[in-house]
């Protein structure tokens, strides 16, 4: 008895200690008709399209074999909150094992949540079915990490990119999926005669091209991009973040953008989250963020960040953390950083730090991109610290 109440109390999510999210509004769908309705209704820009609560995912540690029980528990993510709005990009940055990618897949379904909510325009997803979770997924896309493995070897790319038509066949009729794949191939600038093409004929960067003509293919409003660049070299980069972008402007896109490169993440997000240990330490706009940021974790990631200019360097504290990465089986109370942080104190085993209010709306900071953009679309280049600006593809 004693260990079952000890489990069941580990699996209740923490105490969110993320400050800044909207009401949510919640829609109230007596049928399934009503909830698909619901789900395909048009969100105002600069309007919540995607509204995280308290979302926990314990995977469980059992012991024995033919009769197995629970011992403990993996807080993957334990008690994140945060609110993607419509038309915005927000980065979520954080260090290997923090729980980045678990939640791309909660938020995409493919994991089963612990506890927690997932409003998308104001329904749970976590507790839909049927019809309406399949309008969720049309609506909810991802691009994935490694370009390589997530295409399959024996599919040509028409068929790659056509087979979400096969589970949506209302967004393009069957004799029409040709035509409607060599425009995306056009759209993510591939030549449309490579429909019949395999996976292996194509370089990493046409690779990853192919797999977001895959997620665009449904006209979805969200695209997670779960590290889409990270196994591409550093032109190859430059090409499908400025790709990005314009599909962004042109389809009016939301995305979450999952990276471990802070200069990547600065120049395609509006806000930035910072992730550790499963938890969310700081958020907010990418001034905010990478200027001012307010958390020693935070201070502690960007200063690792190498600065090529020497009369710089020179100048800048580099913040070097002593210990180890907490194991998520058995995580710090209150703040999780203050095993390794210079500034913890005795309060810090009890509370959980709160980030200060941002000084913009993200519908302003949002704004204020799109007319940096828009005043630059003729020479639109991204470029990394080791390497020269390279134009748009």
């Amino acid at each position: 008895m004693a260990d079952a109440e000890k489990n069941e109390k580990a699996m209740e999510p923490a105490a969110d200690a993320t400050p800044n999210v909207t009401e949510v509004e919640t829609v109230e769908a007596a049928t399934e008709d009503e909830a698909v309705a619901a789900l395909e209704a048009k969100v105002d820009r600069g309007e919540p399209i995607l509204q995280v609560r308290n979302l926990v995912k314990h995977f469980p540690l059992t012991q024995g074999i033919l009769f197995k029980r629970q011992i403990g528990a993996v807080k993957a993510v334990d008690g994140i909150s945060f609110d993607l709005y419509q038309g915005e990009t927000l980065g979520i940055v954080g260090e290997s094992g923090c729980g980045k990618s678990t939640v791309a897949k909660l938020l995409m379904t493919l994991e089963t949540a612990t506890a927690g909510e997932v409003f998308y325009k104001g329904q749970d997803i976590t507790r839909l079915s049927g019809r309406a979770l399949r309008a969720v997924r049309r609506n909810i896309q991802m691009v994935f990490q490694d370009p390589y493995t997530s295409l399959n070897p024996r599919m040509t790319v028409g068929d790659i990119i056509g087979e979400p038509f096969e589970i949506h066949p209302e967004v393009a009729p069957k004799g029409d999926r040709r035509r409607k794949v060599q425009e995306l191939l056009d759209v993510v600038g591939l030549n449309p005669e490579y429909i019949n093409r395999y996976p292996h004929q194509f370089s990493g960067g046409q690779r990853q091209r192919i797999g977001i003509a895959r997620g665009l293919a449904l006209n979805p409003e969200i695209i997670i991009c779960d590290e889409p660049v990270s196994a591409l070299d550093v032109s190859v980069q430059a090409q499908v973040i400025n790709l990005m972008e314009g599909l962004q402007d042109e389809f009016n896109l939301s995305y979450i953008f999952i990276a471990h490169d802070l200069s990547i993440v600065r120049h395609i997000s509006d806000r930035v989250g910072v992730m550790y240990l499963g938890k969310m330490a700081e958020i907010g706009s990418d001034t905010e963020i990478y200027d001012h940021p307010t958390h020693p974790y935070t201070q502690a990631l960007l200063s690792a960040v190498p600065v090529p200019d020497p009369e710089s360097r020179e100048g800048r504290t580099r913040i070097i953390l002593t210990g180890d990465v907490p194991s998520p089986a058995n995580p710090p109370s209150g703040c999780r950083f203050r095993t390794r942080c210079w500034k913890a104190e005795d309060k810090c085993a009890k509370e959980v730090p709160s980030s200060p209010s941002p000084s913009a709306s993200p519908a302003r900071i949002r704004l204020r991109r799109m007319s940096r953009r828009a005043t630059s679309r003729r020479r639109r280049t991204w470029s990394t610290p080791d390497a020269p600006a390279r134009a748009a593809v």
